[in-house]
């Protein structure tokens, strides 16, 4: 995990990367031009790593964010 970790974390496309629990291993959060280019990164960056099975893509329209996270008690 840490190699395929690094390799994605290693991407220009790549903001941040995620190792999560359950369906998925990794969450790779990417910013790229177009679909074009996305399809792009999958090909040809992904779809040759032996380790990556599967992948499927979200494409976020909107973002809301806040600013400071509340002390949990």
């Amino acid at each position: 995990m840490e190699s395929t970790k690094s390799y994605v974390a290693g991407l220009p496309e790549v903001l941040t990367v995620y190792v999560v629990a359950g369906g998925d291993d990794l969450v790779a959060h990417v910013a790229v031009r177009d679909v074009e280019q996305l399809h792009a990164l999958l090909m040809d960056r992904f779809s040759p790593r032996r380790e990556v099975v599967t992948f499927r893509s979200s494409i976020i329209y909107q973002h809301v964010s806040a600013p400071v996270v509340t002390p949990l008690s």
